[in-house]
């Protein structure tokens, strides 16, 4: 019978092709259908084709066939050709094979049914989604492939369905066959090792991801098969695998440093993969032969290296960046750092004033390992830099701190095990945690001379390690604090989700967060509860009754307050020990147990509550303008929120909104739906959720995202900016984690400090030309991300600077053309540090000899005497400088020239007026003439008041004395105190008893 139809179809085709028609789009049930066919025996497309073969498997009865039409009138041999072809398509119509194929962007897709599996008369449609359709779908392949660790490189996505003769979507009957989707002409199809083809179906835009088998791959026709059991939406992924151990590491130019200290890890074998630059590094063994790397030039490195750990041999994919961090920069609005030097014997100096900007990473970090010395000039009062400020730096020997410093940042100079003696000024009100903690030392210990108010302690917050440090210091010992435990449970909400089966307790607590909780439940009012209920037969608290163990980070601060919230999730269909179902009435008794003590103590506290398991308990449903529904089997439930104005995450009296409570309670994790008129995200609006699933599409009417409400969040799937977007606030996306890039919406204007800083994946932001403000720090990156660096597409006119984005992991060229110039303190001085100005105290002239030289060369500790035989001195806007005769010039640098110490700065000019150098002040000439610039010595008169710099020769020499002096034969007091009076001569006064006279001398009575 297949050979009768074969030929009457191909001798009606070859008659009557004008008989047949072509659909190109058509509206089924208000869809436009870009493609429709109805369901055939042959290919439609390829007929012509599909005849010629069956022309040649049967020519001889072909042949017999058309002589005998050529003999017969046409029409009626059409006609009987057309009865014939009827009753072969009722015996097929029996079989009901299906095939039919369209073509959609340049894609085709077949399919293929065997008989039964489709009703009699099915048509193939093959629809486009839209682009908010697409992003969704998209965002749904991404979540399904970071279950595999996997990214999605690109897409082509369709809907695919088989109608019935009504028009209505049909679904195959697999009891009766299978169907086959193919999908031909496929522009990226191209398997490798790292890449690979994924065919996805979903039920819907809003459904889960299902990953078919792919049963066959035909790269001569960019084709990809899979046996399908359900028709809706299909995507044509092409997938990158990403290797769950590889990383981004950048290693400075230069440097040869080994892979163990690079990476942490014992480095069995190392390989160069095929797409390192040759020229970038090469490597080697070091002296203790590890495996190291040499920097030789600005590129990038692939390496394959097998690591040993605790779970035996891994391979770890490594890309390198050899790359050279700058040598000077900004650190705040008025701060700039520079390093000069070389090998390991470099200079780190801050000069400026007021406080750095913040960072996680000081930006002088890729130096630590070289800086010998720190010098933090006056005028600069505080650093903040959150790790090691200037920690584990191998070299650093000295550091001197200003008269202005007014905080040491925690873990500042902590395991730098070689550094000297140093003077904390009376300035200081605050000494961080392990400031200058030691865990080896060198030689001998070094001492920490404190003239602050603040008590060093060597237990408690640990400043120091008294076996490798001591400290002098005159401050009374502070009173121990209290208890460290000092945490109490104040009350416990219980709130029911009737719709997902679910309750929580909601713990409200005061003080420090440390705490473990345990819950013992009974239905018998008379029950007495004591904490013996509590414990098993070793007498330790139970750990079935647990609920929660509550540390910081745990649970949710209110602002302002030390009331911090937690909670914990019960299924209401539960009937172990802690049940709770409807209708019935429990007396809960809650135990405390601060500090997470195992066994019960003085402070174990309980607390006792009467719940009701009833609809009264239920989590309310609207919270001001705002309403909530909840709707999933299994967690991550999609939250879908809905109101009109700004999303606020506090009520009037600052806690937290109903559906953030909810948020909490699932876990901090959910599918994330915004819906209605909101019009800005005020902080805290989206607290309590972490991991947002399946992307998240913000609503146009938005104009404003709030600070902090993504931070530390993670985004999987698409993010997707309002378009009316406006205004982004600070640290509104700081840390977040998001593999998709950040086109910033046309008319956004200003963009929040550290809204973008450390982003966790290398993304691509691109700004508009709209945006007029952006924040300090805005796209700061203090650390490369695994991924590698970020790029920024800057539109906008606003100049951009390192304050704000750190070449050194992001892919942009900053611009500090439009900072202000850095100021003097005190404008004393070519660029040096200075004092403050005079204040108070006593005053008028006073006896004693005015500077004057001395006998043989004295040393200056620190001092360098090397000097070109022929000074050359120059003389530009900034200053006097020397020119050597090989074109150099001295920089941060002492000279010894006509019998006087002289001194030179980082810039290379020689510097007039105060300097604080080694834990010690000199004063250097300001007046024109043949004495600028040379160091005092002995008495000087500054500005109104006398000071004494010493004349001992040897390391003493020229530094200012303070406290009790004898000089000559005569007793002075030079004011010890730290600031603008330091080194004053006191006079016409009593100090300790002792009158000095108008001289500044003692008056012996």
């Amino acid at each position: 019978m297949r050979k009768r139809a074969k030929k009457a179809l191909a001798l009606l085709l070859a008659l009557s092709c004008s008989f047949s028609t072509y659909v190109s789009a058509a509206t089924i049930a208000n869809e436009t259908v870009l493609s429709e066919g109805i369901k055939q025996s042959f290919p439609e497309e390829k007929s012509t084709t599909y005849s010629e073969n069956v022309m040649e498997e049967n020519a001889l009865e072909e042949d017999a066939l058309k002589e005998t039409v050529m003999g017969k009138n046409v029409v009626e041999e059409k006609n009987e050709i057309e009865k014939e072809i009827s009753e072969i398509e009722s015996e097929a119509t029996e079989e009901n094979a299906f095939y039919a194929e369209k073509e959609l962007s340049g894609v085709l897709v077949t399919v293929q049914a065997d008989s039964g599996v489709f009703p009699k008369d099915a048509t193939l449609r093959v629809r486009k989604l839209s682009k908010v359709e697409e992003q969704k779908v998209d965002s749904a392949v991404k979540e399904k492939l970071e279950e595999d660790q996997k990214n999605l490189v690109q897409s082509v996505i369709f809907d695919i369905s088989v109608l019935n003769k009504d028009g209505e979507e049909v679904q195959p009957d697999n009891t009766k066959g299978e169907v086959k989707v193919q999908f031909s002409n496929i522009p990226f199809l191209q398997e490798d090792g790292e890449k690979q083809i994924s065919v996805f179906h979903l039920d819907s835009v809003d459904a889960e991801a299902e990953k078919l088998a792919a049963e066959k791959i035909e790269e001569k026709g960019s084709a990809v098969e899979v046996s399908a059991e359900h028709f809706s939406l299909f995507a044509v992924s092409l997938v990158k695998k990403e290797n769950s151990f590889s990383d981004t590491v950048a290693v400075e130019l230069g440097d040869t440093i080994s892979l163990y200290k690079l990476l942490n890890y014992d480095v069995l074998r190392c390989e160069a993969m095929k797409e390192t630059d040759p020229a970038a590094i090469r490597l080697k063994h070091d002296g203790d032969g590890q495996v190291a790397i040499e920097a030789l030039h600005e590129g990038i490195a692939r390496l394959l290296i097998t690591i040993k750990d605790d779970l035996g041999e891994q391979k770890k994919e490594y890309r390198i960046i050899v790359q050279k961090a700058s040598l000077s920069g900004r650190a705040g609005k008025e701060i700039e750092y520079s390093l000069s030097g070389s090998g390991n014997d470099m200079t780190l100096t801050l000069r400026g004033r007021g406080e750095t900007d913040a960072f996680e990473l000081a930006p002088w970090e890729p130096y630590k390992d070289k800086i010998r010395r720190v010098i933090i000039e006056e005028g600069i009062e505080k650093l903040h830099v959150e790790v090691e400020a200037f920690g584990s730096m191998e070299h650093l020997e000295t550091v001197s701190l200003p008269s202005t410093f007014t905080e040491i940042p925690d873990h500042a100079f902590y395991h730098s095990e070689n550094l000297g003696d140093v003077t904390i000024p009376a300035s200081v009100r605050r000494i961080g945690e392990k400031a200058f903690y030691k865990s080896k030392g060198n030689e001998k210990k070094n001492t920490i001379i404190n003239h602050s108010p603040v008590f060093m302690s060597e237990k408690g917050s640990r400043q120091y390690n008294p076996t490798f440090t001591s400290v002098q210091q005159n401050v009374a010992k502070e009173e121990q604090e209290g208890k460290e435990s000092n945490i109490s449970m104040k009350n416990v909400q219980f709130y029911t989700l009737p719709e997902i089966n679910k309750c929580f307790f909601e713990l409200e607590t005061e003080g420090n967060e440390y705490a473990n909780f345990y819950l013992y439940t009974t239905e018998d009012p008379s029950e007495a509860v004591t904490v013996k209920n509590f414990t098993d037969d070793s007498g330790s608290l139970n750990r079935d009754l647990r609920l929660i163990f509550f540390s910081s980070g745990n649970g949710w601060r209110l602002p302002g307050t030390n009331k911090t919230f937690t909670s914990y999730l019960f299924d209401l269909r539960d009937t172990g020990l802690s049940s709770f179902l409807p209708g019935h009435t429990y007396y809960c008794t809650f135990l405390m147990s601060p500090g997470g003590s195992t066994k019960p103590y003085s402070e174990t506290q309980l607390l006792q509550k009467v719940i009701t398991v009833s609809d009264e308990a239920r989590l309310p449903r609207s919270d001001g303008n705002f309403s909530w529904q909840l709707t999933g089997e299994k967690n991550p439930y999609t939250l879908t929120i809905e109101g009109n104005g700004r999303m606020q995450g506090l009520t009037a009296n600052g806690e937290l909104r109903s559906w953030n409570k909810l948020l909490h309670a699932l876990g901090r994790e959910a599918h994330l739906e915004l819906k209605g008129n909101i019009t800005a995200l005020d902080p805290h609006a989206l607290e309590g959720i972490t991991y947002i699933k399946k992307g998240l599409v913000l609503p146009d009417s938005i104009v404003e995202i709030g600070d902090s409400v993504f931070y530390k969040k993670s985004i999987g799937g698409n993010l997707v900016f309002p378009k009316n977007l406006k205004k982004i606030g600070n640290s509104a996306f700081r840390n977040l984690s998001y593999k998709g890039d950040l086109s910033l919406p046309d008319g956004l204007e200003s963009i929040g400090e550290s809204a973008f800083r450390d982003l966790k994946e290398s993304n691509t932001i691109t700004i508009p030309s709209s945006v007029t403000a952006i924040g300090t720090g805005a796209f700061y990156k203090d650390q490369m991300s695994y991924k590698g660096k970020n790029r920024i597409e800057n539109h906008s006119s606003v100049k951009i600077g390192t304050r704000y984005v750190n070449p050194l992991f992001t892919d942009y060229k900053p611009d500090d053309s439009g900072e202000a110039p850095i100021p003097s303190y005190s404008g004393s001085g070519n660029g040096g540090s200075g004092r403050g100005g005079s204040s108070g105290g006593s005053g008028g002239s006073g006896g004693g000899s005015s500077s004057s030289g001395n006998s043989g060369t004295p040393m200056v500790l620190g001092a360098d005497r090397n000097l070109p035989s022929n000074v050359n001195w120059q003389r530009d806007a900034k200053g006097w400088w020397i020119l050597n005769p090989d074109g150099s010039y001295p920089k941060s640098q002492w000279l010894w020239m006509n019998n006087r110490w002289y001194y030179f700065n980082q810039e290379g000019y020689m510097f007039t007026g105060w300097l604080f150098y080694n834990n010690a002040w000199y004063y250097f000439e300001e007046n024109e003439g043949s004495e600028q610039g040379k160091m005092s010595l002995g008495w000087k008169e500054i500005r109104g008041f006398w000071y004494y710099f010493s004349e001992e020769v040897g390391a003493e020499n020229g530094k200012m004395r303070t406290g009790w002096q004898e000089l000559k034969g005569k007793w002075y007091y030079l004011n010890p105190q730290a600031g603008a009076d330091n080194g004053k001569m006191l006079f016409n006064t009593k100090v300790q008893g002792y009158t000095l006279g108008p001289d500044g001398a003692w008056q012996v009575a």
